[in-house]
């Protein structure tokens, strides 16, 4: 998750939050919910919209009616439907972060495979030069690092292939910049 708000506190208390206008207004049972809800860490983002909200509401604390069997009360079924604004305006401007997390993710991968691309052409132009050899053949050896690290930031970033994804991880439905750069990835380590 991208913010730690401890039990018991508001995010109007925490040191952060209360910056962001759009959190400031929430109680903690409803910033829970627009981060479970909306951030793609949770475990109910896999899930469409109506259940992930319903999910979210229920785990951040929601009650269920008494006299029905699968109703929320009303502040729950109120804040699944949508139908509080500053939620909804808070809902986005998490969305606004989780976006830049993801830019940041995908700059960083693209100074990964640049350091990984001027290993490889350094390699392949060679040198003379004794040190100079010493110093390929030492990139060389962090070849093996990079490309972990690049694997780690395609799982962070949930840029995920078949083949990163665990039983208990479902894989996420990738663009198709991710699918070519994945391709990409992939033929160059055969």
């Amino acid at each position: 998750m991208r913010f730690e708000l401890p039990r018991g506190k508001a995010p109007k208390e925490h040191k952060e939050l209360k910056h962001i206008p759009e959190f400031s207004k929430l109680t903690e049972m409803q910033f829970r919910f627009v981060q479970l809800s909306t951030d793609p860490d949770s475990p109910w983002f896999i899930y469409p919209d109506r259940v992930r909200r319903k999910k979210a509401a229920l785990a951040a604390g929601y009650k269920m009616e008494d006299n029905r069997h699968n109703s929320l009360d009303m502040n729950g079924r109120n804040i699944i439907a949508g139908k509080i604004d500053y939620v909804e305006e808070a809902m986005l401007k998490y969305k606004e972060f989780v976006t830049i997390d993801m830019e940041e993710d995908r700059e960083m991968i693209e100074v990964v495979q640049t350091q990984i691309d001027n290993i490889k052409l350094m390699a392949k132009k060679g040198s003379e030069d004794p040190a100079e050899l010493k110093k390929i053949n030492d990139l060389i050896k962090d070849l093996p690092n990079l490309r972990q690290t690049m694997k780690d930031l395609r799982v962070q970033s949930g840029m995920t292939i078949a083949s990163d994804v665990t039983d208990d991880q479902p894989e996420r439905e990738l663009s198709e910049i991710d699918k070519v750069n994945i391709e990409q990835i992939e033929k160059e380590d055969q």
